[in-house]
């Protein structure tokens, strides 16, 4: 399909140029052309017909790109997470590596937070899940760029506004039986809201108990971050983070660098 959209593009391309660069003489009939064999209908018909070829051709371009992308970050978003958790099976933990990307709000909704911090709100927008429970993932609101002055969502928004690294580790367990208190404090150590700790304990969704997250660059700007996040306490060693860090900063930026537009 590329290739044939390609070869149409090239020949739809030099019909494009020999009808829009003939003289005007040539249309007035002095001289045989294929201008003078066609109506200006055709030929309005077939200069749009080239700018059409060309454009499906970026497009499937693009699209293609992307779809290789994507790919191979989900390959290597599988290994790292053999590679961090060792393929475990204990049904009783729920271990999980998410990559979110950063997405602007568009408009009316890409307003500036304040004068003084001049940031535009978007969300951490999850791209790709490996891991147990790996539907209805929760976005996480976050400002761009980031500031003192912005508060911003979730472990995942923590590190982007640090433009490093968050984590929260050996968080006590909760429950719908927990108390306001406790999961005041559980949300609070986890930078979300009480309501949305609620929201997830009503939904029966699975409360992690170790998180650390890594902001991802592509082409030297931030791009998104790399979650990993465990319902054992503390599941992170410093040697796990440094994984995980070397993990962003290498494969993943490169691949992301080379495919990110």
């Amino acid at each position: 399909m590329y290739r044939l959209l390609y070869y149409a593009s090239i020949i739809a391309t030099i019909i494009g140029v020999i009808l829009g660069a003939t003289p005007e003489s040539w249309y007035e009939g002095k001289a045989i052309t294929i201008c003078t064999m066609i109506g200006p209908t055709w030929r309005v018909s077939l200069l749009i017909a080239a700018g059409s070829i060309i454009l499906i051709q970026n497009v499937v371009t693009s699209h293609s790109v992307r779809t290789r992308t994507i790919y191979a970050v989900e390959k290597l978003l599988q290994k790292h997470h053999e590679d961090i958790f060792g393929g475990e099976k204990n049904d009783h933990t729920i271990n999980r590596v998410t990559l979110f990307v950063y997405r602007e709000h568009w408009w009316p909704w890409r307003i500036h937070v304040n004068r003084k911090a001049q940031a535009t709100v978007g969300k951490l927008v999850p791209l790709m899940r490996y891991g147990q429970h790996v539907s209805h993932i929760s976005p996480f609101t976050v400002f761009d760029p980031p500031s003192s002055q912005t508060r911003c969502h979730g472990i995942a928004g923590e590190a982007w506004l640090k433009g490093g690294t968050a984590s929260s580790l050996n968080l006590d367990p909760i429950s719908t039986h927990s108390t306001d208190h406790e999961l005041s404090k559980y949300a609070q150590d986890t930078f979300v809201t009480l309501e949305f700790v609620k929201s997830r304990l009503k939904k029966n969704r699975p409360m992690s108990r170790s998180i650390y997250a890594v902001v991802v660059k592509a082409n030297d700007e931030n791009w998104g971050v790399l979650v990993v996040d465990s319902t054992e306490p503390a599941k992170f060693s410093r040697q796990t983070k440094n994984k995980v860090g070397k993990f962003a900063a290498e494969p993943l930026e490169a691949i992301l660098s080379g495919g990110s537009q």
